[in-house]
């Protein structure tokens, strides 16, 4: 369901509205909403079924019944009842209840119609920005951390030998060669390949996210409202 926001007529303060629905549309909501989780936890419980083979009926119905009940608020969910909403209503009724003097309204909204204030935008597209950034500048000290982590696990193995050989007298067999493993070598040797990865994923959320928050920064607010972003 779309977000309806409005500007308070008694302070001015931005409220969100939220639906109101008869008690026929509720009944209509619930059941959709009922018979996809169930839809879901069907084709899952079918599929477990399916795998045990016959006697995986009685799992799958069940493992079924539980997916059912736990995807019944996941966003998926939502978004099919929400549809099949819109499709047989044209539009909703929503009540507004200021939360800074207490002004209640309601007005009605055709469904799919988008109707958030520029400010309101602006201020979620400022907010989305600052906290891209800010996870990039997280995302560079991991990237410090896992880079100088693999550059120490990676001067450690150059300059160490990973095993040694040597010969030695043994009773009764005489002499014969013996190979002792660094096995500190191997563990850092491994740290350095994992840490040299994880780096570099962090690199590349530092150039994805700084790349983001530069093109929303540069958008329009009638493209942001129309952008991926927004989702």
């Amino acid at each position: 369901m779309e977000r309806n926001i409005e500007k308070c007529p008694k302070c001015e303060n931005y409220t969100e509205g939220k639906p109101v629905y008869s008690q026929t549309r509720q009944m209509t909501r619930a059941a959709v909403k009922k018979g996809s989780s169930q839809l879901i936890g069907a084709g899952i419980g079918f599929f477990v079924g399916i795998f045990f083979g016959f006697v995986g009926c009685v799992p799958g119905a069940i493992v079924g019944y539980v997916i059912g009940l736990l995807v019944s608020s996941s966003s998926t969910v939502n978004d099919v009842t929400d549809s099949v909403d819109q499709q047989l209503y044209s539009s909703t009724l929503f009540r507004f209840d200021c939360p800074r003097c207490g002004h209640t309204w309601q007005k009605t909204y055709q469904n799919g119609a988008d109707t958030v204030p520029d400010a309101v935008l602006e201020k979620q597209k400022s907010d989305l920005v600052q906290r891209l950034r800010g996870d990039a500048s997280a995302c560079i000290t991991g990237a410090v951390v896992f880079g100088l982590t693999t550059a120490a696990s990676a001067y450690y193995c150059l300059s160490h030998e990973s095993s040694s050989t040597y010969t030695k007298n043994v009773w009764l067999i005489g002499d014969t060669e013996v190979t002792d493993y660094n096995w500190m070598w191997w563990f850092l040797c491994l740290v350095a390949v994992v840490c040299f990865f994880a780096a570099f994923s962090f690199v590349s959320s530092v150039v994805s996210k700084k790349a983001d928050a530069k093109a929303i920064e540069q958008m329009s607010t009638d493209e942001y409202r129309h952008s991926a972003y927004r989702r």
